[in-house]
């Protein structure tokens, strides 16, 4: 933690690229999940096993988003199945499950981007810092006999 402290100076010109690392951390997250909650429902469509859901669910809170799009991805397709058949509903699953990946890279690529700005220009102001303090001690210091170094007993 105390490292921590000392490098927090270098970090706060950087907070913007932070917050932006943060939040596309979090959707990287978020579309993860997506990314297999959605291959569920494809695989069921495949193998014939999906639930019969004709009725639109309830959002009931966000206590209960899993079982809301379970039920909404049943729903969905149970409906197209009836109306334009499997073949329809196969191809809306991909695209879907495709645009999840793409955005899930798409999240984890701008994370990485953002905090390579962070990253870069605290070493930079660092070295910097470094440097300037090298400049700024006396002669005396880089001087040999001057320096004694004492071990304790």
């Amino acid at each position: 933690m105390n490292n921590f402290k000392k490098l927090f100076p270098f970090i706060v010109p950087y907070k913007k690229y932070a917050y932006l690392n943060i939040f596309f951390n979090v959707l990287y997250a978020l579309f993860s999940t997506l990314s297999f909650m959605a291959l569920i429902p494809m695989i069921q469509v495949l193998f014939d096993q999906t639930k019969r859901n004709t009725t639109m669910p309830v959002w009931e809170g966000i206590v209960h988003v899993k079982g809301f799009l379970e039920n909404y991805l049943s729903y969905f397709i149970t409906i197209s199945t009836d109306k334009f058949g499997v073949g329809y509903t196969l191809s809306v699953m991909v695209f879907v499950i495709i645009s999840i990946f793409l955005l899930k890279n798409l999240s984890d690529y701008l994370a990485m981007f953002f905090i390579t700005f962070l990253r870069n220009g605290v070493l930079r102001d660092m070295r910097n810092a470094m440097y300037k303090k090298t400049l700024d001690l006396p002669l005396a210091f880089f001087s040999e006999k001057e320096k004694e170094i004492r071990f304790p007993e």
